[in-house]
């Protein structure tokens, strides 16, 4: 079984980023990376824009599996480089990350870096008891956040319930796309499902507006920015 859970967020500074999980990798997993980082680049510039008006976009994939054989870094990052030398960027537009959550150590004592504690907390998460999660947050406190919200989907059922129907659509939206690349069939079909993929999220959040949630908890939940839910009459109200 393959589950995949997309975030698209953007910092102060303009810079958007991709953050995927999934728990195995797709046959043509490198191609999909690149898809879906040309889509969220290309859409940064509209009619009228200058290049120089491209953002960063950083895309960061968690696969609870092992994609590269030839090492036991469990951080793979992947940059635009010069093929001779290695050592001449084209642009620093475009960075991937991904971090293979199988390699990561298997106990809390040998965790290094609060990079390495995301990783674990990300793999263990769900067989975590009391005892370890709070000695992850003695380690990287930050995973204290991460705890609570888990907490409160567990404890919320709208919210939980409407968490898994944006879920179900992601998934289904991403089989699409699987079977496209199968069937060499992309061409023509991409912007379609991407059109499901938004009537999906604004059919969610709007059920979530219905139920008395508030736009910060709709963005969180659907990964729909502010103004797309103005837009649609959904935020604001």
């Amino acid at each position: 079984m393959r589950y995949t859970k997309d975030i698209r967020a953007k910092d102060e500074s303009g810079r958007e980023f991709l953050i995927e999980m999934q728990g195995s990798p797709h046959p043509f997993f490198p191609e999909r990376l690149l898809f879906y980082w040309s889509k969220v680049y290309g859409a940064g510039i509209q009619k009228g824009m200058k290049y120089s008006g491209l953002s960063r976009v950083y895309s960061i994939t968690f696969l609870n599996a092992s994609l590269f054989k030839n090492t036991e870094d469990f951080h793979t990052t992947f940059l635009l480089l010069d093929k001779k030398t290695g050592k001449i960027l084209l642009t620093d537009h475009l960075e991937m990350h991904i971090l293979e959550l199988e390699k990561v150590g298997k106990h809390l004592s040998r965790l290094e870096t609060n990079l390495e504690s995301w990783a674990y907390f990300f793999r263990e998460v769900h067989n975590l008891t009391e005892e370890p999660l709070q000695e992850l947050r003695s380690i990287n406190p930050m995973i204290e956040k991460a705890i609570e919200e888990l907490e409160y989907l567990s404890q919320d059922d709208k919210t939980r319930q409407l968490y898994e129907e944006q879920l179900k659509a992601e998934f289904d939206y991403n089989s699409g796309i699987y079977a496209a690349f199968r069937d060499g069939k992309l061409e023509g079909k991409q912007e379609g499902k991407l059109e499901g993929e938004f009537e999906n999220k604004l059919q969610t959040a709007r059920k979530m507006k219905d139920e008395g949630f508030n736009d910060d908890k709709i963005i969180r939940i659907t990964g729909l920015s502010e103004s797309q839910l103005r837009e649609h009459g959904i935020a604001g109200e």
